[in-house]
């Protein structure tokens, strides 16, 4: 499929997926905002997977069912307006939380309020309960006061609505999503925040099990140490996650996340190739369908019933011969040869799948509750996707392929040139302490840095005792890196 990793021939994306008022609105969103349009299409894609996850999903055949959520990572690089687009195609998302959590505010309130009532009477009863001078028929009358109030006492304290989470830990996600359906949406520009929290930030080390089960058919436990704190079990956890961020966020990742398979869930739409200086302008116009987006969202959100899609008979012979067929050669012929690029190969069909359901319902607003079938057009015009996020994989992890060392001496040789100032020598221990303490551990690691970076020619080191040593740049180090 893909004839060599070359970023400039990486194929667009086919916006022709989408219904007519979906491109001009994405067309003209990507114009005004000066990015390009494969990062507006993602992030679309991937609020529309918010709005209908745990809602709608697809029934390839008798075994095979696919929930509507989505994992996806567009790339793209400093400066590139990632916040202004993520924050303007979520914000029916936020709205529609924000007016739904206002209108409901005051029997939220005295939820919460009888709620907490009847729970110090149920915790008052089991004291009463553990007092060894309690008598049996004292036992018998609490308890059936304790059933009485349980009968009208929900197991969660009542919350607001949450759709989309950030800066959270991911105890802090399943706990969101314990208390939302199972489900929660992550969208949002950097990522730093994100993974950080992934590789164990606030923790021992990296905890991603829930955003694992999050996209498979899996229940998830979470069993507290502290009394205080109360386990719980989230049957068919969803989440959606879209992150826009710069690639050398992932690549200096820690091994543990790359190793454990999470990004073979992850669709990527690699787009800092396409990026353009921007310019002033003052001749933005208001985007004609921005309030046909908006409205779409909304019906959405509002979705109650749970859809169940099935594919056409035609529809599944497509299915099976442009996208289930080519992926399996893929694999078998070793063309993924990527990190877990089997495990992201045997994902892929489903992926698809999620994302022709999702067109469907496009297709077919305000009918689609009715028209539950799929038919073989849709199939046909989102094969096309295959091919784009096979290419976007390949070349990221063909960009990615430098190692951790490599990319530690790139960084710090940038940080002691712009230390240096135009000099070629500097102080050792005093750039050490100035500018690079906190990114080793210690003194002997940053030794055994300069040692390597020594090694590879670019720089020298020139000691004078056991403290005082200095380093001496290679004039010809951007050669060498």
């Amino acid at each position: 499929m893909i004839q060599e990793n070359n970023p400039n021939i990486l194929p667009d994306f086919p916006i022709s997926i989408f219904p007519q008022w979906l491109q001009k609105f994405c067309n003209e969103m990507a114009e005004n905002e000066q990015v390009p349009l494969d990062m507006v299409a993602m992030i679309t894609l991937s609020c529309f997977s918010s709005a209908l996850m745990k809602k709608a999903h697809i029934q390839i055949n008798q075994s095979w069912k696919q929930d509507l959520n989505l994992y996806t990572l567009i790339l793209a690089p400093s400066g590139s307006n990632k916040s202004g687009v993520v924050s303007k195609l979520r914000k029916p998302i936020t709205d529609f939380e924000d007016a739904y959590n206002k209108a409901n505010l005051v029997p939220l309130k005295s939820s919460q309020l009888k709620w907490d009532a009847d729970d110090g009477k149920i915790k008052e009863i089991i004291k009463k309960l553990a007092r060894t001078e309690t008598t049996n028929q004292e036992a018998i009358k609490l308890k059936a006061q304790s059933s009485l109030i349980q009968q009208d006492h929900p197991a969660q304290r009542p919350t607001e609505l949450r759709l989309l989470c950030e800066d959270a830990t991911v105890e802090k996600i399943s706990n969101l999503m314990h208390h939302n359906n199972g489900k929660i949406s992550i969208i949002e520009p950097e990522g730093m925040g994100f993974f950080q929290k992934l590789q164990g930030q606030y923790s021992s080390g990296p905890s991603f099990d829930i955003i694992l089960k999050s996209d498979e058919d899996a229940s998830f436990r979470v069993d507290r140490m502290n009394s205080n704190r109360e386990d719980f079990k989230i049957d068919n956890p969803r989440m959606t996650i879209c992150i826009a961020c710069q690639p050398t966020i992932l690549t200096n990742l820690k091994s543990e996340l790359h190793e454990s398979g999470l990004f073979a869930r992850f669709l990527i739409s690699n787009n800092s190739h396409l990026f353009k200086p921007r310019v002033l302008r003052n001749d933005i116009v208001s985007n004609l369908y921005q309030d046909t987006y908006h409205r779409s969202m909304q019906c959405l959100l509002e979705l109650k019933e749970c859809i169940t899609l099935t594919l056409s008979d035609e529809a599944f012979h497509s299915f099976n011969k442009l996208i289930f067929e080519p992926i399996q050669i893929e694999i078998y012929k070793g063309n993924l040869t990527y990190d877990h690029g089997k495990s992201f190969g045997g994902k892929l069909a489903g992926k698809l799948a999620r994302i022709i359901a999702i067109v469907h319902i496009l297709d077919t607003l305000g009918d689609f509750a009715t028209n539950r079938m799929i038919p073989q057009e849709a199939v046909e015009r989102c094969a096309p996707l295959l091919d784009y996020f096979i290419s976007h994989k390949t070349a990221f992890h063909a960009n990615s392929n430098e190692t951790k060392e490599d990319r530690l001496c790139s960084d710090l040789m940038i940080k002691i040139v712009d230390y240096a100032k135009g000099q070629t020598r500097l102080d050792g221990s005093k750039f050490y302490q100035d500018k690079v303490r906190r990114r080793f551990k210690n003194v002997k690691e940053y030794k055994n840095q300069l040692i390597n970076m020594q090694n590879r020619g670019l720089i020298f080191v020139h000691h004078y005792d056991n403290k005082k040593y200095e380093i001496e740049i290679n004039t010809e180090w951007k050669e060498m890196i």
